[in-house]
């Protein structure tokens, strides 16, 4: 055997020495550590579900303990006549004149989501039609006596028209008023010793927010429009909703990932980096009328996100800082990444866009601003304040 062949030799033997080292590699490392990150993916996505329905329980159980608390009578007659002795006075010490009132029989409230084993709830309504003509302070003012009644009701459907039509300054301000309204009597609720509360302790179950005076409702024309939406009037919820939204997922090749909040019953939110469309999402609460912060998602890594802050009413997120989440972490963990970095260097990294920062900028400018485009003074009214 020459030098050529041994040198040969030698190769072949490398090359199948290295090749049976892939594969033992590949064989009894790599493909169990894919494996493994995939039972611990589907052990964490089971793990959310339990907590997510843990979390649903656990808030679900204290509506239906403070419902209980606030239900009519168990007894359908015993609960439409309680809330007739009630809604009857309301109206006429309101000022309101009443047209007519009916009720319908009593109707069972079906299930919404199935569950195993269950057919109905247990729960009734009863529906009253009432109508009335006034003013529309008055109306105002029984909205929010009935607000502050701690009752499982609500005005399902609310009518108003001008029992003048006509469109001159001087035409009658009267108003006709149809009003339905569904009251509640929740299953297995303790039976009441007596007619509609006047002075209740229950009635603190329910306080009307300091900051909110049902009465300047009067002072609008409800007949012109609408005026322009201020988030900043609204009170800060009791739930903090940035500790419930979870970073679930990330597809780094992709640059997507996943957002899922364990609070309310919401679909799981899928975010794209720097996507138009798909890059962008806010935190608000349940029912979307409180905005946390607006954000945009930046880059998504192996085992993080990073997003950069646009309006922000919550002071842990300010405005235009950037911040990291790891996965399995809620937003409330994220870390501040702006914190130790200059504008920069961030945007040197690729975490900063300028571009949405005078975006959010302009939609705070806006919000400022009445239907007519003049900046709100303190009183909301405009400079003057008209």
């Amino acid at each position: 055997m020459n030098a050529r062949e041994r040198t040969l030799l030698i190769a072949l033997v490398a090359i199948l020495a290295s090749g049976a080292a892939l594969y033992a590699a590949k064989r009894w490392w790599w493909d169990p550590l894919q494996d493994y990150n995939k039972t611990i993916e589907k052990m964490t996505d089971e793990n959310d579900q339990q907590d997510f329905k843990l979390a649903t329980f656990q808030k679900e159980r204290k509506k239906l303990a403070l419902a209980r608390m606030k239900s009519l009578s168990p007894k359908s007659d015993q609960a439409a006549a309680e809330y007739m002795a009630y809604l009857e006075p309301l109206l006429a010490n309101s000022g309101l004149k009443v047209d007519d009132m009916t009720k319908t029989s009593v109707q069972k409230v079906k299930v919404v989501t199935p569950i195993p084993n269950v057919k109905e709830v247990g729960h009734q309504i009863i529906t009253f039609t009432v109508r009335v003509h006034g003013e529309l302070g008055q109306l105002v003012k029984v909205m929010e006596k009935m607000q502050k009644t701690p009752y499982e009701h609500r005005i399902r459907n609310l009518t108003i028209d001008r029992v003048d039509p006509a469109a001159k300054k001087d035409a009658s301000n009267k108003l006709t008023v149809l009003m339905i309204i569904e009251t509640l009597v929740v299953a297995k609720s303790e039976p009441k010793t007596s007619l509609p509360p006047g002075i209740d302790p229950k009635s603190l179950l329910a306080p009307t927010p300091p900051d909110r005076n049902y009465a300047l409702i009067a002072e609008k024309n409800i007949f012109v429009g609408a005026t322009p939406y201020r988030p900043d009037t609204d009170p800060r919820p009791t739930e903090d909703t940035p500790r419930y939204v979870y970073l679930t997922q990330t597809l780094p090749e992709q640059q997507t990932a996943y957002l899922r909040n364990r609070i309310y019953r919401t679909a799981e939110m899928k975010v794209i980096a720097n996507k138009p469309g798909w890059d962008e999402f806010q935190v608000t609460d349940e029912f979307g009328n409180y905005v946390f912060f607006r954000a945009k998602v930046l880059k998504v890594e192996q085992r993080q996100m990073f997003f950069q802050i646009g309006q922000s009413r919550d002071p842990d997120f300010p405005s235009n800082s950037v911040f990291a989440v790891q996965i399995g972490a809620s937003l409330a963990d994220a870390k501040d990444y702006s914190f130790s970095k200059s504008r920069i260097d961030l945007e040197d990294e690729g975490l900063y866009d300028k571009n949405f920062e005078m975006r959010e900028a302009a939609k705070g400018n806006q919000e400022h601003k009445d239907n007519k485009g003049r900046p709100t003074g303190k009183n909301g009214k405009g400079k003057k304040g008209r």
